[in-house]
């Protein structure tokens, strides 16, 4: 074993001789591995980055990683292994490390969310109630097309088909809340971006109405869908939204107008623009 060993906290004395599998700590975690590993052995095959985890005479973690080729004598008789094991213990507390960022940036992420979906509760309120509303009406009126003393049929079979697209509607509306709320893992997927600017839209149509804004939108047909993930790209598009609908709060001498923009550029890169016409920055 090298030097670096005992700067580790590891003390040569007291492994040489001992089997791979007596100083690991990880042999009931995952047994699975530790069985094809001694298959290989009592096989005579090569092994190559096997990584387990041991600990150092003050008890704290060490991760190894080991490689081994066996060796033959003239007449075919296995000899040994010769190999090499290597401290990697740095490597993997920076993987952990990095997964554990990950994972708070996607709480962030989700936290968020959360927060952007309380500020636009009268929107969304609004966006459900509006196709419920309709769904009401129509059944009532269904009920009065069939309780006539010669039940109008046609007329009670437009009525069902009305409440059925505002029950869609209204599906939609919660399916785009769901998601957003959703606290799940990033899912790259090819999108079409002028969807997730309709889904977005159809979140934040009452808070424009609200604050007098008019939206306008130049979508380009036909773009190249993009690799990403929705969720996430909506959450960014609202939070524009959101952004420009504020800044546009002090504008009382002319339209508060908001442009969304999609198009593609030279290079074949997919562009979003959200613009609005507020007050803008101070140099």
């Amino acid at each position: 074993l090298s030097e670096h060993t005992s700067a580790a906290g590891i003390l040569a004395t007291g492994l040489i001789g001992l089997l791979r599998w007596d100083i690991a700590c990880d042999v009931e975690e995952e047994p699975e591995k530790w069985r094809q590993h001694r298959a290989t052995l009592e096989a005579h095959l090569p092994f190559r980055d096997l990584i387990y985890r041991t600990v150092n005479r003050t008890g704290s973690p060490i991760y190894v990683r080991t490689s081994g080729k066996p060796f033959f004598d003239g007449k075919g008789k296995f000899l040994g292994y010769r190999g090499v094991s290597t401290d990697i213990t740095a490597t993997i507390r920076a993987d952990q490390a990095e997964q554990e960022l990950r994972k708070a940036q996607a709480e962030l992420a989700h936290v968020t969310r959360v927060t952007t979906l309380g500020e636009l509760t009268t929107s969304i309120a609004h966006e459900i109630n509006q196709p419920l509303a309709a769904i009401i009406s129509n059944a009532d009126a269904c009920l009065g097309w069939m309780g006539r003393e010669a039940p109008n049929l046609s007329a009670a079979r437009s009525s069902v088909e009305w409440i059925i697209e505002d029950a869609i509607r209204a599906s939609e509306v919660i399916r785009r809340i769901r998601a957003l709320a959703k606290k799940g893992e990033i899912e790259m997927v090819p999108l079409d971006i002028n969807e997730v600017v309709k889904d977005v839209i159809a979140l934040v149509t009452r808070e424009l109405v609200s604050h007098r804004v008019t939206l306008r939108t130049e979508l380009t047909a036909g773009l190249p869908t993009i690799l990403g993930d929705r969720i996430q790209l909506q959450q960014v598009i609202i939070n524009l939204v959101m952004n420009g609908i504020e800044a546009m709060d002090a504008v009382t001498d002319r339209t508060r107008e908001l442009l969304i923009q999609s198009s593609k550029d030279d290079v074949g890169h997919i562009q979003l623009a959200v613009t609005d016409c507020g007050v803008g920055i101070a140099e």
